[in-house]
């Protein structure tokens, strides 16, 4: 892993990986600033609202461009495919990468960089997707290097090599897909900076007496221990709350309803019991406080008669609505 930013003069291939909420998206904004226009960045720092601008014409001009991968993506969107013409017959078009990659070579001589952001870039199936340009892409493998490649593209039958200035920014959600999962393929060519939950950030802001920096870390602690460190919840999910006179118990319940509780439900598929582990429902005094609690409306000697309940086990789990909006619940949760 590597904690150290990309050089401007450097091409490197980079992936950005963490849970959901940690800000991966918003540090490819960084990143690519700090390759293409590193002095903006430096005198802009901190100043979102200017950077999103900057980042924004960037784009516009072509040096910066963003693609998030899919399992539908394949090589002829992203390298080049043939489209029967009714004209001139059968013709090759360029696909995404390769046109952001003749762009970028036209740039090479004024020394600009060019740098394409992949958003969910463990979505796609990177083999189908990069074909051969796959090894091309490797820096030492760029144009201009001694141990440059070249291949001849099977549609077009063109020479083809990556520029050395075309820099490769990538976000991996780790809680769809762990980096022990990641294709083996990804893991050869590009190194990595994990962006972890950061519950620092929230620290000293408080629904009345509640922390939300203490209440992120002790939920993630939890969820460790029960399924490991690629499924916490990222700060970005209580962030809201840290906007001036956000901090309120009804913006609280809000977040957990509406963020917090289906991230869990995705996160445990559906385990109850477990959710309400994380959120420390077994060591609530008062019942009113667990957001989690089992059974149903009516009991099973209710729904099957008493012979049949004998002989079997009550599945059911719920959602009391009324917890979240008692800050007891969320005082619970610290323990």
């Amino acid at each position: 892993m590597i904690s150290h930013p990309l050089q401007p003069g450097r091409a490197r291939n980079l992936i950005l990986h963490g849970p959901s909420g940690t800000g991966k998206t918003r540090a490819t904004l960084d990143e690519a600033l700090r390759i293409v226009d590193p002095l903006f960045l430096e005198q802009h720092h901190g100043q979102r609202s200017m950077l999103k601008e900057r980042f924004d014409a960037l784009a516009d001009a072509g040096r910066i461009r963003r693609v998030t991968f899919h399992p539908g993506l394949d090589y002829a969107d992203f390298v080049e495919r043939r489209r029967s013409d009714a004209g001139t017959g059968e013709r090759v078009e360029a696909g995404l990468f390769l046109q952001f990659c003749q762009d970028a070579a036209s740039d090479a001589g004024r020394r600009h960089a060019h740098v394409l952001v992949i958003d969910d870039i463990h979505r796609g199936e990177v083999a189908r997707i990069f074909g051969e340009l796959l090894t091309l892409i490797e820096p030492a493998r760029r144009l201009g290097k001694p141990e440059a490649l070249q291949v001849t593209l099977p549609g077009s039958g063109r020479r083809f090599g990556v520029p050395a200035n075309l820099h490769l920014i990538g976000t991996v959600n780790t809680s769809d897909c762990p980096l022990a999962e990641l294709d083996r393929a990804l893991s050869r060519r590009f190194v990595f900076r994990e962006m972890p939950p950061q519950p620092d950030l929230l620290d000293g802001i408080a629904v009345e007496d509640v922390d939300l920096g203490a209440l992120l870390r002790v939920m993630n602690e939890r969820i460790e221990v029960l399924l490991g460190r690629d499924h916490r919840i990222g700060h970005g999910v209580l962030m809201p709350l840290a906007e001036p006179g956000a901090a309120t118990l009804a913006a609280l319940g809000r977040v957990f309803r509406e963020r917090v509780v289906p991230l869990l439900l995705q996160h445990f598929a559906g385990d109850w019991k477990r959710i309400g582990w994380v959120l420390g429902d077994p060591s609530k005094i008062l019942r009113e406080h667990r957001f989690v609690q089992p059974g149903g409306p009516r009991t099973p000697e209710d729904l099957f008669g008493r012979a049949v309940a004998e002989q079997i086990g009550d599945r059911r789990w719920h959602l009391v609505d009324a917890a979240f909006d008692r800050i007891g619940s969320y005082r619970g949760i610290l323990g």
